[in-house]
């Protein structure tokens, strides 16, 4: 659907990972504010600027979007 954003993320270590996720947001025409939501497991995360952190198991996947 139109707006509709996301991002899929994959790590590939053996070990879980905090990662942050950095966005452009003038060239993705985000507004300086956004949400972002973690569609596998479910849940909002946090986002501070054009930042969103998110947790990564081993050898897993996130699928962020971002509205």
């Amino acid at each position: 659907a139109k707006g509709n954003l996301a991002f899929t993320v994959h790590n590939p270590a053996d070990r879980e990972s905090e990662v942050v996720l950095t966005l452009d947001c003038n060239a993705l025409k985000l507004p300086n504010s956004f949400s972002a939501d973690e569609w596998i497991k479910g849940g909002k995360l946090a986002t501070t600027g054009n930042s969103i952190k998110l947790h990564l198991p081993a050898q897993g996947y996130a699928a962020v979007g971002v509205h």
